[in-house]
C-alpha cells in the first residue's frame, strides 16, 4: 500500500537532486565495473545549493516515509496469517494488532516533529534536530507570520489523542487499546481476554474467536485508514504551503553561485 497524495515539494527537490544522483550512481558502477565489488563513494565536494537541496531531500523524505509506514502497518494488521507458537510465547491475532497498531500509534505522533525539522531545513534556520521543537520553530520570526504554523496546528489536533496512548507506551510499558472499540463490546471481549484465551482455550473455540477476528479486522483497518488519509492530506497541505519557500531559499544559493 503506497501513498497516493502528490506532494509537489518531493518532486521538485527530486528533480533539482538529479544531477547529484546520476554522479554518486555513476561513480557506483564505474567503481563495480573497475574492481567488480561495490565499494564506498568518497564524498565529492557539493555546492551550497547541492547541500541545500540534500538536507530538505533527507527532510521531506523522512515525512514521506513515515506516512507510508502508517500504511505499511494497516496492511499487516489486515494480513494476519495465523497465530505463531514459540518455545515460551504464543502469538495471538490480538497481540499481532496490538503490535503493529502500536507502531502506528509511535510513528503518528513523530510526525509534528518530523515537519519541524522540515521547517527548518527549509528555511535554514540553523537549530540542531534536536532543538527542533515546536515553540523554537513555530516562534521563529520567519515562521509565525506565515501560514505554516495554522497549517502545522490543524494537522497536530489529529495527533493529539494518539499523544498520550504513546506516552504511556513509552514510559509505562502500557499497551495502547485497540482503535474504534469505545461502543464495541466484541473487541472489549477479545482484548479483554486475550491472556486468559492463551491459557484456556475452552473461554472460546478457535473457529469462534477467528469468525470474531475476522468481523471485527476490517473495522480496525477502515479507522486506521481514515487517520492515515486525513495526515496525509495534512502533511500535503503543509507541503504545498513550504514549497515557495523552498524555491525562493534555493534561488538565493543559485545567485550567489551555487551551483
Amino acid at each position: 500500500m503506497t501513498t497516493d497524495r502528490n506532494k509537489e515539494l518531493l518532486e521538485v527537490v527530486l528533480d533539482n537532486l538529479k544531477t547529484v544522483l546520476d554522479s554518486s550512481l555513476e561513480a557506483i558502477q564505474s567503481g563495480y565495473e573497475e574492481t567488480g565489488k561495490f565499494r564506498a563513494v568518497s564524498p565529492l565536494k557539493r555546492s551550497s545549493v547541492e547541500i541545500y537541496d540534500i538536507e530538505v531531500f533527507r527532510s521531506a523524505s523522512a515525512l514521506e516515509s513515515a506516512i507510508y509506514r502508517l500504511r505499511q502497518n494497516i496492511t499487516y494488521i489486515e494480513n494476519y496469517t495465523g497465530d505463531i507458537d514459540g518455545h515460551d510465547t504464543v502469538l495471538t491475532q490480538y497481540d499481532w494488532i496490538q503490535y503493529h497498531y502500536s507502531f502506528f500509534v509511535t510513528t503518528l505522533v513523530s510526525i509534528p516533529d518530523l515537519l519541524f525539522i522540515l521547517v527548518n531545513a527549509i528555511f535554514e534556520l540553523g537549530n540542531p534536530e534536536r532543538h527542533c521543537k515546536r515553540d523554537i520553530i513555530l516562534k521563529n520570526a520567519w515562521i509565525r507570520e506565515t501560514e505554516i504554523p495554522r497549517k502545522i496546528h490543524d494537522l497536530e489536533s489529529i495527533v493529539k489523542p494518539y499523544r498520550k496512548p504513546r506516552n504511556l507506551l513509552i514510559h509505562r510499558g502500557r499497551m495502547p487499546d485497540l482503535p474504534c472499540n469505545s461502543d464495541n463490546s466484541l473487541l472489549d471481549y477479545l482484548s479483554f481476554y486475550n491472556v486468559p484465551l492463551k491459557a484456556r482455550s475452552d473461554f472460546m473455540s478457535p473457529e469462534l474467536l477467528r469468525a470474531a477476528w475476522e468481523h471485527e479486522r476490517p473495522k480496525i483497518r477502515v479507522c486506521l485508514l481514515s487517520e492515515a488519509e486525513r495526515i496525509d492530506a495534512s502533511v500535503t497541505s503543509v507541503f504545498d504551503a513550504l514549497l515557495p519557500y523552498y524555491l525562493t531559499v534555493r534561488g538565493k544559493h543559485l545567485k550567489e553561485g551555487g551551483t
